[in-house]
């Protein structure tokens, strides 16, 4: 039996499926209603949304779906697009549909582009008419190419199809046990008959020990990944209290990563001891990362007081000249060049820029590393404090409840964010690293170089939360994969909430794009 979702509302989807009494999936009313919409009205019968041999079944999720459509927009009616809605209105509206679609013992959703879709169709009508009553095939209609991908809280399986999409198509195969597994499609065809068989004779036991095989080709491409860390603000006692938890969480992934890079604040006021404890953590770093020194560019805090200055009142430079860091940084292992920036360097209050004179200074330094033009291939990253883009609240849903200062942008902006954005687009740069706002997120675009006739360069954004978790914050860093070139890239957002609970996935974001270095 199946049924065709938009991919786009998998966490509604993750959320019906769920057994347990609560869903830790956060839910925009945009993103159910959508949901809502596509399964009531069903208007393409080459595409049909249902695969059944039960007209009554298919009739009855529709009824179901229009009178959960109605009750949202009854309780929700003061909801913004974007606003993430209560537990309660979720249960209110999804009730209904959670009773009937989230009984079964094996779901699988196909996963591709457009480019995939008669392949992954066939497979989904397939996988549908196994035998038995217990598989439910969640059935995307399928992405652009190069589409952004995003899915907040995902599970194991879709943070793995996620950062996988060099190996697409395939399945995400979920057990009503709570395995699941991301497999390429010749596996998955592979597993299919297997798995059919274990759940048909309610062997959930062999069903969870075939999705456990390890699958032959999801860690074959060669990869990169970069730890992103920011705004650690040493010398206060929250730093003291959540260092040791951060440290932990980055011991267990060094195996795989590349290269750690921070974005700035490294320390919270320009004194010797607030620098010194973040010299200790920078050592520390090195260790784990077997001598390979952590890649940094200071931030407003690293050389004013309290992070402002007024007309070069409250500038302090001697921590900063004592850090040591470097305009071009090149991993020849990562097959990375870095171009770091201080935004910090002018600029008043908690504002930024990058003026023309260091825009220059950095383009100068990068011919003279690339001077044979040996690096040309190379995935080119730049590091900044300052958010390029805006952060307008009401505009996107923050991955964590924002802090109340957020909205003061005129006060901490970057000034001349556009020359600054079409400098890398002219210099290529397809990855632009930054913090100051405490606030993780990325942003995706276009960006001109500014000559004529212009050419245009996509460039993602990707903006770092405060790590040791400043201000009472989310403690965040994030974890960057990149193919070579560029071609593919994923960023998992890992967030502890604060009290210790664990750094999670929040959010994955995934895109396959055509770089040009």
């Amino acid at each position: 039996m199946g049924v065709r979702f938009d991919l786009g509302t998998t966490n509604v989807v993750a959320y019906l499926t769920s057994h347990s009494a609560h869903s830790a999936a956060r839910l925009t009313r945009s993103t159910v209603q959508a949901f809502l919409e596509r399964i009531a009205y069903d208007n393409d019968p080459m595409r049909p949304r249902f695969i059944s041999t039960s007209y009554q079944w298919a009739a009855d999720i529709q009824r179901i779906a229009r009178s959960s459509l109605k009750r949202l927009n009854a309780v929700a009616w003061e909801s913004s697009d974007d606003e993430v809605l209560e537990d309660e209105v979720l249960r209110d509206v999804l009730a209904p549909l959670r009773d009937v679609l989230g009984n079964y013992d094996l779901y699988i959703m196909p996963i591709g582009t457009w480019e995939h879709e008669g392949t992954l169709d066939r497979f989904a009508n397939e996988a549908a008419r196994m035998p038995g009553y217990g598989i439910l095939v969640l059935i995307p209609d399928y992405y652009e190419p190069s589409a952004n991908t995003k899915v907040l809280d995902p599970n194991q399986a879709t943070i793995d199809a996620l950062k996988q999409r060099d190996t697409w198509p395939g399945a995400i195969y979920l057990l009503r046990t709570g395995e699941s597994r991301f497999l390429p499609l010749d596996e998955a065809y592979e597993r299919l008959s297997i798995l059919a068989s274990a759940i048909e004779n309610r062997d959930f036991e062999r069903a969870a020990d075939v999705l456990a095989l390890p699958s032959r080709s999801a860690h074959d491409l060669p990869l990169s990944r970069i730890l992103h860390l920011s705004d650690l603000h040493f010398g206060t006692g929250r730093a003291a209290e959540t260092q040791m938890l951060l440290e932990l969480a980055i011991r267990r992934r060094r195996e795989n990563i590349d290269g750690i890079v921070i974005t700035g604040d490294l320390f919270d006021q320009p004194q010797e001891r607030h620098a010194q404890q973040f010299r200790n953590f920078q050592q520390q770093l090195t260790l784990i990362s077997n001598g390979q020194r952590p890649i940094i560019v200071p931030g407003n805090h690293d050389q004013r007081i309290f992070g402002n200055a007024v007309q070069g009142v409250g500038v302090s430079l001697r921590q900063v000249a004592d850090l040591r860091w470097e305009e071009v940084v090149v991993d020849e292992r990562a097959r990375i060049a870095y171009f770091c920036f201080d935004s910090s360097r002018t600029g008043d209050l908690a504002r930024g820029e990058v003026g023309a004179d260091q825009l220059l200074r950095v383009g100068t330094a990068w011919e003279v590393r690339n001077d044979r033009g040996q690096f040309d291939d190379y995935t080119r990253v730049a590091l900044i404090h300052h958010h390029p883009y805006p952060f307008k609240k009401y505009r996107e849903t923050s991955i964590f409840d924002v802090r109340s200062w957020v909205g003061r942008e005129k006060f901490i902006a970057l000034r001349d964010a556009d020359r600054f954005l079409s400098w890398c687009a002219g210099r290529n740069i397809g990855l632009i690293l930054h913090g100051h706002k405490h606030i993780p997120r990325l942003v995706h675009a276009s960006v001109s170089d500014g000559n004529v006739p212009a050419r245009y360069r996509d460039i993602t954004t990707v903006g770092c939360g405060s790590s040791l978790g400043a201000g009472g914050s989310p403690l965040s860093f994030n974890v960057l994969e990149l193919r070579p070139g560029m071609s593919s890239w994923s960023v998992d957002f890992q967030v502890d909430r604060g009290d210790g609970q664990g750094f999670r996935s929040a959010v994955v974001e995934s895109n396959v794009s055509s770089a040009h270095a």
